[in-house]
């Protein structure tokens, strides 16, 4: 015989399955945002990125990137990749050996980290937000996965 669950086990599977079920709905919600602000954008950003139009320095393909992940109000961690996607285009629209043969790599992750806190909280001197100092050491990934591109060539 099977005994029955107590009331205390079907409110915990209860509490359990509305937790989930909310947090696939907000999960949901912000994928949707994340596409809808991806498509409002692909026009300038992916089909005619502005760095073909001319040349864009470091600072400028950051502030890009930047600008673009502000932009976004989708799943924060969707809106960072393609930023970072965004960042590393820019990059790779023209040859960044030189700057790259300047610098070593810890060099380039400092350099990468001040222009990054320039552009992002240019009031302070050190970046205050988590998303702040994670998106300025995403950057700087991406600038030395391009620089190692050249080594490699």
């Amino acid at each position: 015989m099977s005994q029955p669950i107590s009331p205390a086990l079907k409110r915990i599977i209860a509490l359990i399955v509305f937790f989930s079920v909310v947090f696939v709905v907000m999960c949901t919600q912000g994928y949707m945002k994340f596409k809808a602000y991806q498509k409002a954008q692909a026009a300038t950003w992916i089909d005619g990125s502005p760095w073909n139009a001319h040349a864009f320095s470091i600072p400028e393909c950051l502030q890009a990137g930047w600008q673009w992940q502000k932009g976004c109000d989708g799943l924060p961690t969707l809106c960072k990749l393609h930023s970072q996607t965004l960042f590393h285009g820019c990059l790779k629209s023209q040859d960044r050996k030189s700057y790259c043969d300047t610098m070593g790599a810890p060099e380039i992750t400092k350099d990468i980290y001040k222009m990054c806190n320039q552009i992002i909280n240019p009031a302070l001197l050190t970046l205050t937000l988590a998303k702040e100092r994670s998106q300025c050491n995403a950057m700087g990934r991406v600038i030395d996965d391009v620089c190692r591109g050249y080594k490699k060539e």
